[in-house]
């Protein structure tokens, strides 16, 4: 907005995709869950906007999830997202949320 940039908001939460599709950012919004591989299956508690991964390695236990706000989500390769949408080689910056597994 301020510096003139461009970027790609890959983001699993569609309680963000309005938001980030109709703000002022100049950024693409992917409507997915980036993973390392393709397919790869794991559940996610959306929980407003405070919500993650769901598992034992992650803050939020499946002993903690309310089933129904807890989807299985399946993940796209971020290389297949940078690819697609033809990112440059080079990133000038690069800001990563993971979601859950934070600690």
């Amino acid at each position: 907005k301020f510096f003139n940039w461009t970027g790609i908001c890959v983001e699993p939460n569609p309680l963000f995709w309005a938001k980030y599709i109709h703000s002022a950012r100049n950024c693409q919004v992917v409507a997915a869950a980036a993973g390392e591989n393709r397919n790869q299956n794991f559940d996610f508690v959306f929980r407003g906007g405070l919500g993650g991964l769901v598992g034992d390695g992650f803050d939020n236990k499946q002993s903690q999830s309310v089933e129904a706000d807890t989807v299985s989500l399946q993940t796209v390769p971020l290389s297949e997202v940078l690819d697609e949408l033809k990112v440059p080689r080079v990133i000038t910056y690069l800001s990563l949320a993971v979601e859950g597994a934070e600690d």
